[in-house]
Order: structure tokens, then C-alpha cells, then sequence
């Protein structure tokens, strides 16, 4: 949900809107984030960066366009899934899903 306005600048000519923008939370994971994440999960082993974004552009879950696009994208979807614990990166560029803790 979001306001906006515009205040009446003089003459009649407009002024700089106050913008206020609710919705998804700056590091919340999307649902486009969870089916990225679908992807690596369905991987075997641990998998590279690009084979993932592959698999992801494959599927149309990254929009196609510039590859740094792409790159950025996916980029910000895997801040989202290693900020909420839903992956780790046991090395650089590496990545796999987070181990699930055994309920008791």
C-alpha cells in the first residue's frame, strides 16, 4: 500500500510528491526468492553461483536482459535467502540449502 500526494506549487505548477511505500520488508524473501530456492534445493551437491542463476534464468525466474541485470537479481535474492537462513555458502561461491534442525 502506498500514499502519494503532490503539494500545489505556485502558479499551479506541482511540487515533490511525499511518497510513503508499504509492502515487502527491505530483506523479507519474496516468492519469487522461495522458488529460486526451489532450485537449488532440487540441485544435486553443492552448486556454483552461475549454474544456479542458469537454472533460475532457465526457468524464467530471472528476467532475461543484460547479464550484470541477471547478475544483480539474482544477487539480491540470495541476500534475502542467506539473511533469513534459508542457504549457506560453505565457500565462496558455493552455495546449498541451510540444514534443517531435527524436531524432538
Amino acid at each position: 500500500m502506498y500514499r502519494y500526494g503532490y503539494g500545489g506549487g505556485e502558479h499551479g505548477t506541482l511540487s515533490a510528491a511525499d511518497l510513503v511505500f508499504k509492502g515487502v520488508k527491505k530483506g523479507m524473501v519474496s516468492a519469487v526468492d522461495i522458488k529460486i530456492f526451489d532450485v537449488l534445493a532440487k540441485m544435486p551437491g553443492t552448486q556454483n553461483l552461475e549454474a544456479w542463476r542458469n537454472g533460475c534464468i532457465t526457468r524464467g525466474l530471472i528476467p532475461s536482459g543484460a547479464p550484470d541485470a541477471q547478475k544483480k537479481s539474482m544477487q539480491r535474492s540470495v541476500d534475502r535467502l542467506k539473511q533469513d537462513g534459508q542457504i549457506t555458502s560453505p565457500q565462496r561461491g558455493v552455495y546449498i540449502p541451510s540444514p534443517c534442525e531435527e524436531m524432538a
